[in-house]
């Protein structure tokens, strides 16, 4: 093997190295959702005992054969098997789709380039912000076709016509719509006038371009009037597919118009100076683009940073590609060599600008800007101790097989088992939902200081009370009682003794006493009692009292003991069950039991409470930047 070309494989081995860590990253710091990595580990977990790649939906149990039909997850299903553990598929994406770069170069030397540029081009192939996008968001079916994709090109662009077929099987495996651009480029191929990387006096080209159209036909075939018969729910056909991504495409406002357009601009800009001397191979590319552009559902997923427009990429490299040759053709023998290598340089360059202005990578500015939700931000990758607070806490409270519901992030880590539903889901503002699902679980585990968040438009997405309505219907719902507690992760099971509950109260009462503290003039606290309660229980009564200054109707005390990290104490009465109409001078009195930390070393604690706004961005972290004047001792406590 020469220099160059391993210099192409060290180039795609330390790219996918490091998607693969920046993947990892995501994951273990809690900030990849049910949707999507939760429902695929769910459905491949499934498939490795022997399932049909079964989920849990708010609707019931749907299968992916359903739906996008994603047959190559079976394959991941033995590698989990092996391995059950999401980030082992996670590894598995990021190396595979950063493999791509190979056959991009080895269609660069084909069609007449050098190393130096073949080796340009597959750095392109790795930068371009919608693949690397792809990559980290989650993991999906199109993301696992982008390379399949670009071996097919290449096999094409040698005319190697059995090998085609063998690519052009394996993606069609990886989602039912990859069908789009096969049957495109099948159709490209049946013309002199649009065959592309000429071929069109190659013999065997029409054959082969029916042969394409016929498999990404009968796939299609097979898949809507074969598996979405065999598998179809109440919740899964045919007509409710369809809905789910375009039922508002009427309502879409020019607003909506321009923001797709934009977006569609990102995708395609970095590569369009080439691939416009070549439309016709880049063409398969607007089967993929052309339905992601107007789709309406779920969220923005039309935006460039969404997986949906991942197999496009192999098309609009493929596209840049043939279309420096095209161009260089008309240059002079001597000089094309050249006229391609600076081509190639243009196709860098431009990939380069768009990766460091918009990717979420060491090399991109939004990275280290540090932004809500991305680089080091710990709602991108960093992992808090919190996070590792998590591992053990889901590790010692979550029983394996057991039907359950949490909240969004926590989801992908519990994911193998039958059931798993979310405590609320994106789409919903409150938590209707849960309400229908608690006779279909045993436990929920939502997160009162939620700590996710990330822009959205002009605001964020996400914060610290975005599981609070669901905590407020499993408080109140019959049968279901508070468990356990720490650091705001809660445990709610159903029918548990009485011994085992966490009770949470809230009242008003008569006290005209003065406050022993005040929180910024807005609330006061006029009483605080510590007891223990046996059996490693304590029993917490505080009584607050409205000032002249409203706070926030979404404002909370925690409570904290000296010393001891991540085991604050949230006030679920006072967060959860206050009326946001809290009368000027009216005393709220609060009781609760709760648990210390079982690992909690014996001695004297000092009892800390304050009261956070809601409403910051920051209020999940209950520190200076969202708290309500300053924190105040309560007493010490002494633990046995």
């Amino acid at each position: 093997m020469q220099r160059r070309s391993l210099a192409v494989l060290l180039l795609l081995s330390v790219w996918g190295v490091l998607l693969t860590a920046l993947s990892v990253a995501r994951y273990s710091a809690y900030n990849s959702g049910m949707l999507d990595l939760g429902n695929m580990v769910q459905a491949i977990a499934d498939a490795a005992r022997g399932g049909a790649l079964h989920y849990s939906a708010p609707n019931g149990m749907v299968s992916r054969l359903a739906g996008h039909a994603e047959v190559i997850y079976f394959a991941l299903a033995l590698l989990y098997r092996m391995w059950p553990d999401p980030r082992g598929l996670l590894v598995i994406q990021a190396l595979l789709a950063a493999s791509g770069a190979w056959p991009a170069a080895q269609l660069a030397r084909q069609l007449g380039m050098s190393h130096r540029a073949a080796l340009l081009c597959a750095a392109s192939y790795l930068l371009m912000p919608t693949a690397v996008a792809a990559i980290l968001f989650d993991l999906h079916g199109d993301t696992l076709a982008m390379p399949l994709l670009m071996w097919l090109l290449l096999a094409v662009a040698k005319g190697r016509w059995r090998w085609s077929f063998v690519w052009a099987g394996l993606s069609l495996l990886c989602k039912w719509y990859i069908a789009g651009p096969i049957a495109l480029l099948g159709l490209t191929l049946l013309s002199r006038r649009t065959a592309p990387f000429a071929l069109a006096d190659v013999p065997h080209r029409r054959r082969t371009g029916l042969g394409l159209v016929a498999l990404a036909t009968a796939w299609t075939c097979f898949v809507f009037f074969g598996l979405h018969n065999w598998f179809r729910s109440a919740s899964s056909g045919d007509a409710a597919y369809l809905s789910y991504y375009f039922h508002d495409i009427l309502h879409v406002d020019m607003s909506g118009v321009l923001d797709r357009s934009i977006n569609v601009v990102v995708v395609v800009l970095p590569t369009a100076l080439l691939w416009c001397w070549s439309p016709w191979t880049a063409v398969p590319a607007l089967a993929i683009i052309g339905p992601a552009m107007i789709t309406t559902g779920p969220g923005a997923a039309y935006a460039w940073s969404y997986h949906h427009y991942a197999a496009a990429v192999p098309f609009l490299i493929a596209g840049t590609i043939d279309g420096a040759r095209r161009r260089a053709a008309a240059v002079p023998a001597r000089r094309r060599g050249q006229y391609m290598a600076w081509q190639a340089s243009l196709l860098f360059c431009t990939t380069l600008v768009f990766h460091v202005g918009l990717s979420d990578t060491p090399l991109a500015i939004p990275f280290w800007r540090g932004g809500p939700g991305s680089g080091l931000d710990p709602s991108g990758y960093r992992r808090t101790s919190r996070d590792g607070l998590k591992d053990r806490w889901l590790a010692a409270t979550v029983a394996p097989g057991r039907s359950i519901a949490t909240s969004n992030f926590l989801a992908p880590h519990v994911a193998d088992r039958s059931t798993l539903l979310l405590v609320r889901y994106p789409d919903e503002a409150g938590a209707a939902q849960l309400a229908q699902h608690l006779d279909m679980i045993e436990a929920a585990y939502p997160d009162a200081l939620f700590d996710f968040l990330t822009t959205s438009g002009s605001g964020y997405a996400g914060g610290v009370s975005y599981d609070h309505a669901a905590i407020r219907e499993l408080l109140q719902a019959p049968q279901w009682g508070l468990i356990d507690a720490r650091d705001g992760l809660l445990a709610f099971a159903r029918n548990s003794p009485l011994q085992q509950l966490l009770p949470q109260t809230l009242r008003t009462v008569v006290d005209t006493a003065p406050e022993q503290a005040r929180f910024a003039d807005q609330i006061g606290l006029v009483q605080a009692n510590i007891t223990g309660a046996g059996a490693g229980r304590w029993h917490a009564i505080f009584r607050w009292r409205m000032l002249g200054t409203a706070p926030s109707g979404l404002s909370f005390p925690v409570s904290r003991l000296d010393g001891v990290g991540n085991a604050r104490i949230v006030h679920l009465p006072m967060m959860i069950l206050r009326s946001a109409h809290w009368q000027t001078n009216q005393v709220l009195e609060e009781q609760f039991d709760l648990r210390l930390p079982p690992d909690l070393p014996p001695g004297r604690y000092t009892w800390r409470v304050g009261w956070y706004d809601g409403t910051s961005p920051f209020a999940a972290a209950t520190d200076t930047r969202s708290r309500i004047g300053n924190e105040v001792r309560i007493t010490q406590i002494n633990v046995p």
